[in-house]
């Protein structure tokens, strides 16, 4: 028994290096936050369908993405939705959606004018 799980550690092992090649972190105003691990390159609309799609007050025009270079500095890539949707992600990015502050208000008034405008009938 002992035997047979060594002989499968370097296999196990092999397969979380490949699951691993690529992990993406992906927060914000999307509806399940996640860490996307995968053995090949994926596309924001990938990671937007894995983590449930936007949420409703998500800023689709203020997507962040933070790629990291080889001696630690990096840099920040502005995305949008539709227009970038097949951008491909790269090992150790981080995504951030950003909320629309406005949202929460201009609901707010919507509700607000329906009130009124039911109440006038």
């Amino acid at each position: 028994m002992l035997a047979q799980i060594l002989s499968a550690e370097p296999a196990r092992k092999e397969n979380l290096a490949k699951l691993n090649r690529f992990v993406v972190s992906v927060s914000g105003a999307v509806k399940n936050s996640n860490v996307i691990r995968s053995d090949k390159a994926f596309t924001l609309k990938s990671a937007l369908q894995i983590c449930g799609g936007l949420s409703e007050n998500a800023s689709p025009k203020k997507i962040d993405v933070f790629r990291f270079g080889p001696t630690g500095e990096f840099e920040v890539k502005r995305l949008q939705v539709p227009r970038d949707l097949n951008f491909k992600f790269q090992h150790r990015d981080m995504v951030v959606i950003r909320h629309n502050i406005y949202w929460s208000s201009r609901k707010e008034e919507a509700e607000r004018v329906k009130r009124i405008l039911a109440e006038e009938k």
